[in-house]
Parts: C-alpha cells; structure tokens; sequence
C-alpha cells in the first residue's frame, strides 16, 4: 500500500481519536494511543484475504524477531483458499501463544484494518503506552532486529511524529 493510502487512514483514525500518535519508519506505520494502554508493548496487525504462503512468510519474519514483547493480531476477511487453517495446522504458530486469529468478512482492506484496531482495543483498554504496526501479507522484516531498534526510540520518543 502506497504512503498516501496510509496517510489517509491514519488521518481517518486520529479523526475518532486526537490521542492517536503515530510515525512511519522504513519498516512501517507505528502508532501509539496515549490513552490506551496495554501490557504488550507492540501490537502486529496483518490485515488478511486469501494470503496464500504469504501468511506464512510474514510471520516468519515476526518470529525471527530478536525483540519479543509484541502480539500478533491477524484479522482475516473470510479466506476461501484454506489458508488460515493450513497456518494452522502447519506448525508455524506452536509455542506462539501471542497470535491471535480472527476470521470475520469485512467490506475492504480498511474495514479489516478498522477491524483489527477494534480487537486490539478490546484487548488493551486498560493498559498505557502501546504501539500498533501493520503488515501486509506477505511483508517482511529486513532484518531480525528492527523491533528491537524501533521500540527503544518510540518509548525514548513520546510525542507524536511521523517518519519518512
């Protein structure tokens, strides 16, 4: 998805909320509600429909992460091609018990991106200081320790800004 699209969305989010803040790094949008919280530290939303291997790969790249303290939240538009249960049922996601899969029908790529933001929320109303990253299918991390360079610098730099 282009920048611009990104923008746009971003812009629609701090529409319902002004205590969103986010930045964009070469590796992806991050957000941060300060007035949300939670106790995981970075959530990981991946938008689905029919990823195929896709899937997979992206969360290869999560795993492999050298910085651990992220959840995963994978919001699925209602795949026909089998792909959420051949994850499933492939292994990839033992012993990962921060993954959560959610398989709902949505009306585009933004509704499952709203969708996504909804379930985290659900999940961390409570917290504080909790940022959010979408993937795409199919994204994937260029090395393992992005996480673990990107966190300390968000948490080091609490006022909203956007990176280029």
């Amino acid at each position: 998805m282009d920048i611009l699209l990104y923008i746009l969305y971003i812009s629609y989010l701090l529409h319902l909320s002004q205590e969103l803040l986010f930045c964009h790094t070469e590796h992806g949008f991050l957000m941060n509600w300060s007035g949300i919280t939670l106790k995981t530290c970075l959530y990981i939303l991946i938008v689905s429909l029919n990823p195929g291997e896709r899937l997979k790969s992206t969360l290869e790249s999560v795993f492999a992460q050298d910085y651990k303290d992220y959840k995963v939240i994978i919001k699925d538009g209602g795949s026909k091609d089998n792909s959420i249960e051949e994850l499933k049922a492939s292994g990839l996601l033992e012993g990962h018990d921060n993954v959560r899969i959610v398989s709902k029908p949505d009306k585009s790529i933004y509704d499952g991106m709203n969708q996504a933001v909804e379930l985290m929320n659900e999940e961390t109303r409570s917290d504080k200081g909790t940022y959010c990253m979408f993937l795409n299918c199919g994204d994937e991390f260029h090395d393992n320790s992005v996480l673990s360079q990107v966190v300390p610098f968000l948490k080091e730099n609490d006022k909203p800004h956007i990176y280029y």
